[in-house]
């Protein structure tokens, strides 16, 4: 694997198939967008921010592939787009949030990429998940916020849930959907 910095804004990422081997992935992995490819992408760019000074936080990443058959490569080109959050006094007055899932599958990326212990429950109405989540500290909002604007389809300060909603974990539902995973 080939790791070049381009410029402040723009890193060059090179992967053979023997890369991929090396960490339990291999083509198909690699093109379905698979959650072990991900855990893959992640770890080098964890690399990259430790040791390249490369740094990826507060900003949303591009990520560009090219397939280079006759080598046996791909080139992924990560370019970093700054995230500039405003909360607007209707997100800073609120407790409540709710998070509105399309699917099964990225609500649970969303509760695998955070770590902090959380009063939540899940809801499932018209085919889309709907997760609570109880904040107390702005500073966990904001923590919350850069995931779920990565995983959530729509965010919204105190969302009523729909009366005919089914409840489907009354508490602790991140935790609990770790634990299912």
């Amino acid at each position: 694997m080939q790791i070049q910095v381009i410029n402040n804004d723009k890193l060059e990422i090179i992967i053979n198939m023997d890369d991929l081997k090396k960490n339990n992935s291999n083509w198909n992995s690699f093109m379905s967008n698979s959650f072990e490819f991900h855990n893959f992408l992640l770890d080098i760019l964890n690399n990259v921010n430790n040791t390249k000074n490369f740094s990826l936080k507060n900003c949303k990443l591009k990520v560009d592939t090219y397939a280079i058959p006759s080598k046996k490569q791909f080139i992924l080109i990560i370019t970093k787009i700054p995230i500039v959050i405003k909360l607007n006094k209707k997100f800073k007055n609120s407790t409540y949030y709710t998070a509105k899932f399309n699917n099964f599958n990225s609500l649970c990326n969303f509760c695998l990429s955070v770590s902090i212990k959380n009063n939540s429950a899940l809801y499932f109405y018209d085919k889309c998940y709907y997760l609570r989540i109880k904040i107390i500290h702005l500073c966990d909002f904001k923590k919350f916020f850069f995931n779920l604007k990565e995983f959530a389809d729509d965010i919204s300060p105190d969302f009523l849930i729909n009366e005919n909603a089914d409840l489907i974990i009354k508490n602790n539902a991140i935790e609990v959907c770790k634990e299912l995973i």
